[in-house]
């Protein structure tokens, strides 16, 4: 996907595919972590504290409701572009 910008207003919004979903869901999962993990945070179970927090796992060990927010995180981008007259264009695959 490419992001472009909006100069057709009356174009449906990208609906990102399941595969795409999961797949941006867990890259965005794992900037997180290393975004936390480069503010000096550590993987603590339970309550997250000022310095720890339960989510700093791999994907596969991520509750599913700490994945669903990545999730919704992800097809909400869309919606965030287009509010700064932006927009995701799928790249069209070309046969060699």
């Amino acid at each position: 996907c490419w992001i472009i910008k909006d100069t057709n207003w009356d174009e449906p919004l990208l609906q990102f595919t399941e595969s795409e979903i999961e797949r941006m869901a867990m890259m965005e999962h794992k900037r997180w972590c290393s975004e936390k993990i480069n503010q000096g945070f550590s993987y603590a179970p339970g309550e997250k504290t000022s310095k720890t927090h339960p989510d700093l796992v791999e994907w596969t060990k991520l509750s599913e409701d700490s994945k669903k927010k990545n999730r919704s995180f992800v097809c909400g981008i869309p919606v965030f572009l287009q509010h700064e007259n932006l927009r995701v264009e799928r790249v069209k695959k070309e046969r060699v």
